[in-house]
């Protein structure tokens, strides 16, 4: 145990990879995606009372909300060299768009949070990998096939956990 614990502080360690903020951060927001996503369809068109193509417009307009603001958010972030400003902009809009769904459960507020508030908040995935590529290449990391690899399998056990 006391061996696992001295591990933490070196950045060559297998248990390092997995106790990063980004790791992290990738785990909290896959778990927040698994929890949500999959009921969207079922509370806009069974509980909300939407037909079917007004819930298939509202998924297509995030969609390219979604596109738009990883683009935007991406090149911003890159140019200003800050990703953490992005990603609180991001994590805001998570929590505003689930709070609204829950307070006021209606069309108004469906499409407002589908289309505005929630598109954003799944920009953060983009962010927290660019985060840690510029962070990697900042600290000059030779391990960053293990970095990758240890964010992206936290992402999927985000969605299992």
């Amino acid at each position: 145990m006391f061996n696992i614990l001295k591990s933490f502080g070196r950045s060559d360690s297998p248990v390092s990879l997995f106790m990063n903020k980004q790791v992290f951060a990738i785990l909290l927001f896959a778990s927040a995606n698994a929890a949500v996503n999959p009921y969207k369809n079922i509370f806009g068109v069974d509980v909300i009372g939407l037909q079917e193509i007004y819930y298939s417009l509202v998924i297509l307009l995030s969609g390219v909300i979604i596109t738009f603001f990883s683009i935007y958010f991406g090149m911003r972030s890159d140019k200003e060299g800050s990703f953490v400003k992005y990603i609180i902009i991001c994590s805001i809009c998570g929590v505003f768009g689930n709070i609204t769904l829950y307070v006021w459960p209606n069309e108004y507020t469906y499409f407002l949070a589908n289309c505005l508030l929630l598109p954003v908040f799944c920009v953060l995935n983009s962010l927290i990998f660019g985060y840690a590529a510029a962070k990697r290449n900042v600290d000059g990391s030779d391990n960053a096939h293990n970095e990758n690899a240890a964010l992206r399998s936290t992402y999927s056990m985000g969605y299992w956990v």
